[in-house]
């Protein structure tokens, strides 16, 4: 990651960026008072495990795939708390995740990057059925052995997104919510959204994490925003969201967050 290029980036959000009166949308004006607002403490039963991890010195052996490797795969060793501190989202983003999904009433859900499976908790707990894709074998299992008995709604698929995806997709309901929080090149995302978006359910929402990574996650997100099905995007700087529902304006939005 480039912290001057995010620097840039951030101060560009900024000045772009508007509250919820400046926006026309009826559509994402209730987004707003009903996602947007609300509790950012997290669920206790989730965050609890969250400090486990973090709390946790044992030594990981895992494969690290996508952009913030030098490689294809590259083998590296590391802790638990250490993955946890560079890699799960915080508990207001998570919160963020659980409202919106609670909002659109979603049944099934796609998550791309398990991690240590907090993010995945979150979502399962709006009452969907999940399904995460994580490359690495020592994260997967590590999220699984903390969250399988908790969600059972949790349908965990180990190995790359390239071999998971088409399985994930072409055995599954379409997906209301889907998660991309993984693998951040620009070639890889721009593949996978378009993979993702012929399997989506007629109200979905797609949420791409980190879209201001790096100049190549940004140039994904300016072409995946312009994609014929999109009917609807918004930028909040931690996340881009890209709606799907027929009828809405076609706008881009970027959001004060």
């Amino acid at each position: 990651m480039d912290w001057k290029q995010r620097a840039r980036s951030y101060l560009r959000y900024r000045k772009a960026s508007v509250n919820r009166h400046g926006v026309h949308s009826p559509f994402l004006f209730d987004l707003i008072e009903k996602v947007f607002k609300g509790p950012s403490t997290g669920i206790s039963e989730i965050e609890e495990v969250r400090k486990g991890f973090l709390n946790d010195d044992s030594p990981i052996d895992f494969e690290e795939h996508g952009a913030g490797s030098s490689f294809k795969q590259r083998k590296s060793t590391a802790t638990a708390a250490s993955i946890a501190s560079r890699s799960l989202s915080t508990p207001a983003q998570c919160m963020f995740l659980h409202r919106l999904c609670a909002h659109r009433s979603a049944k099934h859900i796609l998550e791309l990057g398990t991690s240590l499976g907090v993010s995945t908790a979150y979502l399962a707990s709006a009452g969907a059925e999940v399904h995460t894709i994580e490359a690495s074998a020592a994260v997967h299992h590590m999220a699984q052995s903390r969250f399988g008995p908790r969600f059972p709604s949790i349908q965990w698929h180990l190995g790359p997104f390239d071999e998971q995806l088409p399985k994930v997709l072409q055995e599954s309901d379409p997906f209301d919510v889907v998660y991309v929080d993984g693998n951040h090149r620009e070639a890889s995302t721009v593949q996978y959204v378009e993979a993702i978006i012929p399997h989506l359910s007629e109200d979905a929402v797609m949420i791409l994490d980190d879209i201001h990574w790096s100049e190549g996650m940004e140039r994904a997100w300016d072409t995946v925003r312009d994609h014929r099905e999109v009917t609807l995007s918004v930028d909040v700087f931690w996340c881009g969201m890209l709606f799907f529902k027929k009828g809405l304006s076609g706008e881009h939005f970027t959001i004060r967050y």
